[in-house]
């Protein structure tokens, strides 16, 4: 089935370079005025993501616990003598 797939994907592509309608690209449009500067847009001279800060510091959190406590469980498997 995947050498069935990989044929037909094959003969697709060759059979539509070969004898597919060539692409005609279409110049861009002129822009009628320039973009402001992104320093201009919102808070630019701040910047402040409490939310993803916040999250980052959960998941840092949770595989520290996570760590330790394999840690922990591996070393009760250990039997010292």
């Amino acid at each position: 089935m995947a050498v069935v797939g990989g044929v037909l994907f094959v003969l697709i592509i060759v059979g539509s370079v070969l004898f597919g309608k060539p692409v005609v690209h279409k110049p861009a449009p002129a822009a009628s005025a320039s973009p402001p500067p992104v320093a201009s847009y919102g808070s630019a001279e701040s910047f402040s993501v409490p939310g993803t800060f916040t999250l980052a510091l959960l998941f840092l959190t949770m595989f520290v616990l996570y760590y330790f406590v394999n840690w922990k469980y591996l070393a009760s498997t250990w039997i010292m003598s």
